[in-house]
């Protein structure tokens, strides 16, 4: 009897013993698994943040770049239209202003959309994991019209340009305007602009540029919505916002 005792003392202590340590193993993997998913979930969201952090600064790059171009094509259009103002009666221009104007009708600039930081979060697998798809339309909404801007832009320069070629094929004016040029500006400032308004290829560019979309008022549909979109980052990015 003293020996089944200790028998059974010896077995039930031996289960106990294994149920106990059973429950151990079977927690720890619990926590192995679950804090392995929090801790996926957190790079993720991290990864999200980051995302977005990088399309922020991008658009705001790329609303900085609109701004700069508006004002560009803005005063090249400004210096146009005050030229053939006063085309038939240079006398009464400022001679500052026609200083002033004197290069802008002719420069050629452009416009490059910066979509990098899109590009490689569309190649990424965090797109489908954003669950503000909201945002995620709004973005590209935003991306697409920035677009518009630079096919607006380049077509505008690539017209410009085949008009200014037409300005080379004049060696004569190109010549007598260079001789103007180097006698100096401020003295033949008004023989400079008279001799230009009588050549047809330069009225052509004036008057290509001064007939074009009204570049003062700036593409503002475009700034507002890159406001807008820019803002929506700021507030939903983060573990919150995605």
């Amino acid at each position: 009897m003293e020996n089944m005792k200790k028998l059974n003392d010896l077995v039930t202590w031996k289960i106990g013993d294994y149920a106990l340590q059973l429950s151990v193993v079977i927690l720890g993997v619990l926590i192995t698994f679950g804090g392995g998913n929090m801790l996926n979930k957190r790079a993720k969201t991290k990864e999200i943040t980051n995302a977005m952090e990088l399309i922020k600064i991008e658009l705001e790059t790329n609303r900085k770049s609109i701004q700069e171009i508006s004002k560009t094509l803005a005063v090249e259009q400004k210096a146009s239209r005050y030229a053939l103002h006063f085309e038939n009666n240079l006398s009464k221009a400022s001679n500052d202003s026609l200083e002033m104007y004197l290069s802008y009708p002719f420069l050629i600039n452009n416009f490059r959309a910066k979509t990098d930081a899109l590009e490689m979060f569309k190649m990424s697998s965090l797109a489908p994991q954003v669950h503000d798809k909201k945002l995620i339309l709004q973005i590209i909404k935003t991306y697409n019209e920035i677009i518009v801007i630079e096919d607006i832009v380049k077509w505008y320069y690539d017209l410009k340009t085949q008009y200014m070629n037409d300005m080379k094929t004049e060696q004569d004016f190109l010549y007598k305007e260079d001789k103007l040029l180097r006698e100096g500006i401020k003295k033949n400032i008004q023989q400079i602009w008279q001799f230009r308004l009588t050549s047809f290829p330069v009225h052509n560019v004036l008057t290509f540029i001064s007939g074009a979309r009204d570049f003062e008022k700036g593409f503002p549909e475009v700034e507002t919505l890159l406001n807008e979109t820019i803002q929506m980052i700021e507030e939903r990015q983060g573990p919150r916002g995605n």
